[in-house]
């Protein structure tokens, strides 16, 4: 036949038609089979087409054409570290600093400035490379006046006077990530900012009263995660360790983020952040993607006679160097990147070869080509006698 016709009326038509339209030919869907004719026609009443509307608003189907796509390239908001977009978590005791952390961390996405500059004559490693998009910081926990105090002597520290920094404090009716209708206000507000992180502190408070420990979290998680895959936003949520539990001695890293476990779930990456004196260490209990090392930061300010903070800054001192097996495979894939130089490289170009290929940090890096010469995977090149001679690497002869 040249062309094929198919009417379909009523409501008992309604869920053959959604699956005929839906599915590939298939033997016990017999109409399924007319898809395959260049000239199929299907004509519905209202009553008939009622599911199959639904089904195609609802769901996007992917067929293996479309799953066989490339994927995009991860971009990623701080190098290394947080993709774009991804949902995060950061969470730690009372009094271990993670707000402000986090809140450094908002102002330099929003100014573009790198993120945990080394501590001069002290620290090692940093700063972490970020790429500049607005912020939105949503507050149901502190008030105004506090995160003005806040903001106001980190951004003196950093001498930002300007930046698409933006600030919800406690709104009221509070933000409830368990309403739909709340999550689509969220990403209309992501959107129109233009954000590209968006801090939610804290998650307890924005549970619209849930129990934290029952699987009611997983709607809840699963309305945050949609809002940040629909506005391509990372989203940082503050929330609280488990009482009386230290780390391995009672489990893995991970048993330490409280509540239901859809929490630790849906995040594609949890930083725990733990407080000695000014010494702040963060470290991954979760992640989907690269490897986050321990780093530590060093916490300084100033606070004037009426106890109001004047300025405030934290400083990179030091990453952990990752475990000896993962640095084998690193350094077998740098012998990889010194084989594509034309003449030999010096440490800078492969501390970019490997940010630019694997996004690692220049500490990391440094430590990556230093372990790749001393298992002979790399041979050095001195040019000159003395600490400042110029090194170029090669592969052993």
């Amino acid at each position: 036949s040249k062309k094929i016709i198919l009417i379909a009326t009523g409501k008992n038509k309604a869920e053959i038609i959604a699956k005929t339209l839906k599915s590939k030919p298939l033997p016990k869907i017999p109409a399924s089979f007319l898809k395959r004719h260049k000239k199929t026609l299907v004509i519905l009443d209202e009553d008939a087409a009622s599911i199959a509307d639904m089904l195609r608003k609802r769901w996007h189907v992917a067929d293996i054409s479309e799953l066989l796509q490339p994927p995009t390239p991860p971009t990623f908001l701080v190098t290394g570290m947080i993709r774009k977009p991804s949902m995060i978590c950061i969470y730690g005791s009372p009094g271990t600093l993670k707000s402000l952390l986090l809140m450094d961390l908002g102002l330099c996405v929003a100014s573009g400035q790198p993120w945990l500059n080394t501590l001069p004559e002290r620290g090692q490693g940093g700063p972490y490379t970020i790429i500049q998009a607005p912020v939105l910081w949503l507050d149901m926990d502190q008030g105004m006046n506090r995160i003005r105090e806040r903001f106001g002597a980190l951004c003196r520290a950093r001498e930002i006077t300007s930046a698409p920094f933006h600030a919800i404090s406690l709104p009221h009716p509070a933000f409830d990530a368990s309403d739909l209708q709340e999550s689509i206000m969220l990403q209309a507000q992501i959107q129109a900012l233009g954000a590209g992180l968006c801090v939610i502190d804290n998650l307890g408070t924005v549970s619209g009263g849930r129990d934290e420990n029952s699987n009611e979290m997983a709607g809840i998680m699963a309305n945050l995660r949609w809002v940040c895959e629909t506005t391509n936003c990372t989203l940082a949520i503050i929330h609280h360790p488990r009482k009386g539990q230290n780390g391995g001695k009672e489990g893995r890293e991970g048993d330490r983020l409280r509540g239901h476990s859809s929490i630790e779930g849906s995040l594609d990456l949890a930083l725990l952040i733990e407080r000695e004196g000014d010494n702040v260490t963060i470290k991954s209990t979760k992640t989907r993607d690269e490897p986050v090392y321990p780093f530590t930061a060093l916490w300084t300010c100033e606070v004037s006679q009426d106890h109001i903070l004047q300025e405030a800054r934290f400083w990179h001192m030091g990453t952990e160097a990752p475990k000896e097996s993962e640095l084998d495979k690193m350094a077998l894939l740098l012998v990889d990147l010194v084989a594509g130089f034309l003449e030999r490289p010096n440490q800078n170009q492969l501390c970019q070869a490997l940010h630019n290929r694997y996004a690692k940090s220049r500490g990391t890096a440094r430590t990556i080509i230093q372990h790749a010469v001393e298992i002979k995977l790399l041979s050095e090149h001195r040019r000159g006698a003395g600490p400042t001679c110029e090194v170029t690497y090669g592969l052993p002869a």
